[in-house]
This record gives C-alpha cells, structure tokens and sequence, in this order.
C-alpha cells in the first residue's frame, strides 16, 4: 500500500457529465500524465537449509521505493482507456551487518488497460 499522484496538465482524459434529464454521457480525449508513488516494499530473503544450519541465510529489509514517470492515455472506446508510461524507479534499506546497504534502481515501460462500467 502506497501513496500515487497523478497531474494531467491538460486536464483529465476521462469524465462523465449528467445532464439536466439524467443522461450520463462520457466524455473523453487523449492525453499525457505526470505521476509519482512512493510505497514501502517488505523485502526478503531466506534460505533454510535443514541438512547444513551453518549455511542457513536470512535477511529482511524494509525499501522505501520511489517512483518518478510520464504517460499517455489513450481512450479505446468509452468505459476503456489504454496508457503507456516510461518511469524511473530506485529504492534503497539501510545497511545490515551481514549483507551491507540493499538497493536498486532502473527504467521501465508499463502498458495498462483500464476498463470500468456504470
């Protein structure tokens, strides 16, 4: 469980409107994004040897990871939207005796598919 934002700087891609005798009527255009997260990841690592307990390793560290990126919405039809999104990720523990200081970064491509239905 983390925390996202999301800013449209032309506004948002996907909307519905009711108007004044009931109709819902959804408007949508293609557009780009900006986002950002933050989430905590529980990382582990265990590997119990029940023949050899002197060769057993264990470790757990709690990564804070951030997440930095750019997209594009893309509306199929109504009720549907494709996105692309290109993001930098890094996360990184603190230092442990045993392994020293857990941390990763890199680029990524996500492709999404959002449907809903009213």
């Amino acid at each position: 469980m983390g925390l996202s934002v999301y800013f449209y700087p032309w506004g948002i891609t996907s909307a519905n409107e009711l108007t004044a005798d009931q109709v819902v009527v959804q408007k949508h255009k293609p557009g780009p994004f900006l986002y950002g997260g933050l989430t905590p990841v529980n990382f582990n690592l265990n590997q119990p040897d029940p023949n050899n307990p002197n060769n057993d390793l264990s470790f757990s560290a709690l990564i804070f990871e951030l997440m930095l990126g750019a997209g594009f919405d893309y509306p199929l039809r109504p009720n549907s939207i494709l996105s692309f999104s290109f993001n930098y990720r890094f996360g990184s523990a603190s230092d442990n005796s045993e392994l020293g200081e857990v941390s990763y970064r890199g680029f990524g491509l996500q492709i999404g598919f959002t449907a809903n239905y009213f």
